[in-house]
């Protein structure tokens, strides 16, 4: 009996509780309703009460939004705990490493910190994590492969968390892949040279749509002690007769670390050379064209990933090389966006 008693007077207090804020939505209500008809005196009677009744419901409506927030607010979990990753490789692996933070932290209702990187300032000014925060303490959790994806960073444990290696799947943060490519929304002073630097080597292709070519050939060694051979003269000639089948009217423009080799094997009326400039702003040349054709490496696959468009890759690993440090270990699947389309010579 003590119980039941117990349990009455508490639904009692719940529904004077109930009670009390209703009736201050109600006088609230007609306290506004009371101030439109003031302002009113000019409208048939008919259109009044019809203009009262909508800013009623309306001024009703916002009020118990307002409300309804405020409990969502306050039962809502904030995020609690960081998760950072170091900064290492060059300007096309920094991007891996910053947009696969976002997506992992976004998954697991994280606070992300990427450590200040003075290209990654110098390219981009969108970056909103940028931060000194120490986090060499935090516990490390490990990529176990290269360019691969791995579901376990859908659910990391519940503490601040300190992400190693590289993170070279497209499906870390393709799902917020608008916040990505606003982060990287490169600084005034590349955009405006890349955009003179493009319109200057194409101002004899006027209209014409821009493809470009990131060919990468200045660090041989290190990329065939990894598994990637270069790509070779034919795939870039094959990709270049695919996008005129399919686009046409097309100028395509070469970016490259190694502009001698491009003058000797590219003399084509259709193919232009940019000029040597920063790593910087020759991504913001490939971003700024409307397809991409790639050889191997991080920076041509940003490349075409910000240009949005078509992107052609090389199918670059060598089967003769079993030996090297990524064929293994490495989806292509995951690597490359399932639209993109591949050449295998």
């Amino acid at each position: 009996m003590a119980k039941l008693a117990w349990w009455r007077r508490i639904q009692r207090k719940s529904i004077s509780s109930t009670g009390i804020v209703c009736l201050f939505f109600m006088g609230f209500y007609f306290l506004q309703m009371f101030s439109l008809m003031s302002h009113v005196h000019h409208h048939e009677p008919q259109r009044v009460m019809e203009m009262t009744a909508t800013a009623g419901e309306n001024i009703l409506r916002s009020e118990i939004t307002k409300v309804a927030t405020l409990f969502v607010n306050v039962t809502t979990p904030s995020v609690s705990y960081n998760i950072c990753i170091p900064a290492s490789g060059q300007l096309g692996n920094l991007l891996f490493q910053y947009a696969s933070l976002l997506g992992i932290a976004r998954r697991n209702n994280r606070q992300p910190y990427f450590p200040p990187d003075a290209r990654m300032s110098q390219t981009f000014s969108g970056l909103s994590y940028l931060s000194t925060i120490e986090c060499k303490t935090y516990p490390i959790v490990y990529e176990d492969h290269y360019a691969t994806y791995d579901p376990k960073f859908e659910k990391l444990p519940e503490t601040n968390v300190l992400l190693l290696q590289y993170f070279q799947s497209w499906k870390y943060f393709d799902f917020i892949k608008d916040e990505v490519r606003k982060e990287f929304t490169f600084v005034d002073s590349v955009n405006d040279t890349a955009a003179r630097l493009l319109q200057q080597c194409t101002r004899d292709h006027q209209g014409k749509i821009k493809v470009g070519v990131h060919v990468r050939r200045g660090d041989r060694e290190f990329l065939l002690t990894r598994g990637y051979p270069m790509a070779p003269l034919e795939y870039i000639l094959q990709a270049m007769t695919y996008m005129r089948d399919r686009h046409k009217n097309v100028v395509f423009v070469i970016v490259s670390d190694s502009v001698h080799w491009c003058q000797s094997n590219f003399n084509h009326t259709d193919v232009v050379l940019a000029p040597s400039a920063s790593p910087s702003v020759h991504l913001a040349m490939l971003a700024a064209c409307d397809h991409v054709i790639m050889t191997v490496g991080t920076f041509g696959w940003w490349g075409g990933y910000l240009a949005g468009g078509n992107v052609v890759y090389y199918v670059a690993f060598d089967p003769k090389l079993r030996n090297a440090t990524l064929i293994d270990i490495t989806h292509p699947d995951d690597h490359y966006p399932p639209h993109w389309i591949p050449i295998r010579l």
